[in-house]
């Protein structure tokens, strides 16, 4: 077009309008998807440290710390295998009703964040979905541990009030049940939150605590628990406490530790099933699990360890 004072307005404004109709197209730009968390499984190598590994896959140390507890007590094993996000955060299985605007308050991050990395609809989750919560640091996954076990001490202390004033205001209260009810997952022992209960309904002992003649590794060592009759059936809590293992280590098989007040720690090993994760608070008598043969077993049990302060304990000194 050739140029003239007569038409210059017009293609002036011809101008301006393309113009325009140019610089909409730039800005209407597709949201910034978040990075999704890949779930790392790392089997530990000889020389491996936390460090090491958290470098290999660009993460934090303390991110494979929070979701693995052996990282967190820096007791390594060859053979142990690890696992933990590909972005700094913590995997949170979720509990029953749990909204969550709790757990986002829980760890400090935000709802918004929990619904994008994870990608899910708020209103369909479930009790055991597992969800990622990016961000969360060493610090505060002590600190929430910390508060969980407080809050669940308070609650024991206040049910043995309870149980004092009863036997105060009355007669003799009726014998626990401990026979249990079989191996349709009915409750193994009395969960009244008074110590240790049985995890499993109690048929026998195979293999009692203390030195013996290891049946796998022909010589003679410490047994550091109670290899109890249970032959592939439901595993349930011995008492309230912290989730800070579930998963597979070395000699263990699929195993659970569950973190207690006052220093104990509860181990459930060889098993088949695991029902529970890393984080989760779970009552006396609560399902975690399925006993079963992994790891380094003759059979099919369940090996049961009482801990204070790292120390093994005579568990039947405990249960009985």
């Amino acid at each position: 077009m050739e140029l003239t004072t007569s038409n210059f307005t017009t293609f002036e404004k011809e101008y301006n309008f393309v113009k325009e109709e140019v610089v909409e197209k730039k800005e209407e730009k597709p949201p910034v998807q978040p990075k999704r968390a890949e779930k790392i499984t790392y089997k530990v190598q000889k020389k491996d440290t936390v460090q090491s590994i958290a470098k290999k896959f660009g993460v934090k140390p303390e991110t494979i710390m929070i979701n693995n507890q052996t990282a967190m007590d820096n007791k390594l094993k060859v053979g142990e295998v690890l696992t933990f996000p590909s972005i700094d955060g913590l995997y949170y299985k979720l509990q029953k009703n749990e909204m969550l605007a709790k757990v986002a308050k829980k760890y400090g991050v935000k709802v918004v964040d929990i619904v994008d990395y994870n990608n899910i609809n708020p209103k369909k989750l479930k009790a055991g979905t597992t969800l990622f919560l990016k961000g969360v640091t060493l610090k505060k996954y002590k600190e929430v541990e910390q508060r969980l076990i407080a809050a669940q001490q308070a609650k024991e202390e206040q049910k043995k009030e309870k149980a004092q004033k009863g036997k105060k205001g009355g007669g003799a209260a009726p014998p626990p049940d401990t026979t249990g009810g079989g191996d349709d997952g009915g409750t193994a022992a009395s969960y009244s939150g008074e110590g240790f209960a049985f995890p499993v309904r109690y048929a026998g002992i195979t293999s009692p605590f203390g030195n013996r003649y290891h049946p796998v590794l022909k010589r003679y060592i410490l047994h550091t628990g109670v290899d109890l009759v249970a032959k592939y059936v439901p595993l349930r809590a011995s008492k309230a406490g912290v989730v800070t293992f579930a998963g597979n280590m070395s000699g263990y098989g699929k195993i659970i530790i569950i973190r207690h007040e006052n220093g104990y720690e509860t181990r459930y090993a060889h098993l088949s099933v695991i029902s529970t994760n890393v984080g989760e608070h779970v009552n006396q008598g609560d399902l975690i699990g399925k006993t079963g043969n992994s790891g380094r077993t003759t059979g099919a049990h369940l090996h049961f360890e009482i801990r204070h302060n790292g120390v093994p304990k005579n568990p039947m000194k405990y249960l009985q």
